[in-house]
C-alpha cells in the first residue's frame, strides 16, 4: 500500500469535503450580492459616499472582515478543522495513507483558496470604476488580507487541537475578539484617568501587539497600517502556526 497520498490527490479531497457543506456556497454567494449592491449604491445613490475603483475595493475589504469574516469564514474553518475530526475524516484520511502534515496543510490551501475567491467576489463589482490610480495599493490590501486570514486560520487550527465541540470553538474564537475589544478599551481610558507614564507608554504601544492587530493587518484606508503592522501580523503567523505544526503531529489522530 502506498505509505502516503500525493499533493494533488490530497488536495482535492479537502477541497471535496469543504464544499460539500454548502457553507463555503452561502458564503461565496453572500459576498456576491453584498459587495455589488454596496457598490452600486455608494456609487449611483448615496450622496458624498467616496467613489472610484480604490475607495470601492478598501471599503468592501473593510465589510468582508468586518462583517461576512466572521459570520461566514470562522465558520468555515470550525467545520474543515473541528467537524471533519468529529466526524472521524482525520482519522480516515491518516488511515489510509494521508500524512499529518498532508492533511494540515490541504486544509489551510482550501480555506484559502475560498479566501481568494472571496477576494475577487468583493473585487469584481469595482472593476466598472477601474482606473490606474493607486492599483498598487489595491494589490497590497488584498495580499495584507490574505496574511490576515492565515493568521485566522492558525487561532482555529490551535483552538481545534484541544478536541472541542464546534460551538465551543467558535465560543474562544470570540472570547479571543471580546478579550482583545476589553484590553485596548483599557489601554485606551486608564492614562487619562491616571497620571503615569508608563500608562502612557503602555497606551501607545501596547496595543500594537494584541491579537487584533495581526487580524486587522489589511486595513490600509486613510493608512490605517504601517510597516509595524505588517511586521507584528508576520510575527503572530510564524508563532501560530509554529505551535500548530508541532501540536499537530502529537495530538490529531
Amino acid at each position: 500500500m502506498q505509505t502516503h497520498r500525493n499533493w494533488g490527490h490530497v488536495l482535492m479531497i479537502e477541497w471535496r469535503q469543504l464544499w460539500s457543506r454548502q457553507t463555503a456556497i452561502v458564503y461565496l454567494g453572500a459576498c456576491l450580492l453584498f459587495y455589488t449592491a454596496v457598490t452600486l449604491l455608494m456609487e449611483h445613490v448615496i450622496v458624498g459616499a467616496q467613489k472610484g475603483w480604490v475607495a470601492d475595493v478598501q471599503r468592501n475589504l473593510w465589510l468582508r472582515n468586518w462583517m461576512l469574516l466572521p459570520l461566514g469564514y470562522i465558520w468555515l474553518g470550525i467545520q474543515s478543522f473541528v467537524a471533519d475530526r468529529k466526524q472521524g475524516f482525520m482519522a480516515a484520511s491518516i488511515i489510509s495513507g494521508t500524512s499529518r502534515s498532508q492533511l494540515l496543510v490541504g486544509k489551510v490551501i482550501a480555506l484559502l483558496g475560498v479566501s481568494a475567491l472571496s477576494l475577487l467576489l468583493c473585487l469584481w463589482p469595482s472593476l466598472f470604476y477601474a482606473s490606474h490610480d493607486n492599483s498598487s495599493d489595491t494589490l497590497i490590501g488584498l495580499i495584507l488580507t490574505i496574511l490576515s486570514d492565515v493568521v485566522l486560520i492558525g487561532w482555529i487550527a490551535l483552538f481545534s487541537l484541544s478536541r472541542t465541540s464546534n460551538n465551543q470553538t467558535l465560543l474562544r474564537m470570540v472570547m479571543l475578539i471580546c478579550f482583545d475589544f476589553v484590553i485596548r478599551l483599557l489601554l485606551w481610558g486608564l492614562p487619562s484617568l491616571f497620571n503615569s507614564p508608563v500608562l502612557s507608554w503602555l497606551g501607545d504601544n501596547a496595543p500594537l501587539f494584541l491579537p487584533s492587530t495581526a487580524l486587522n493587518g489589511w486595513m490600509y484606508w486613510e493608512e490605517a497600517w504601517h510597516i509595524s503592522t505588517l511586521g507584528i501580523s508576520v510575527g503572530y503567523a510564524m508563532l501560530l502556526w509554529g505551535v500548530v505544526w508541532y501540536q499537530w503531529k502529537r495530538l490529531v489522530f
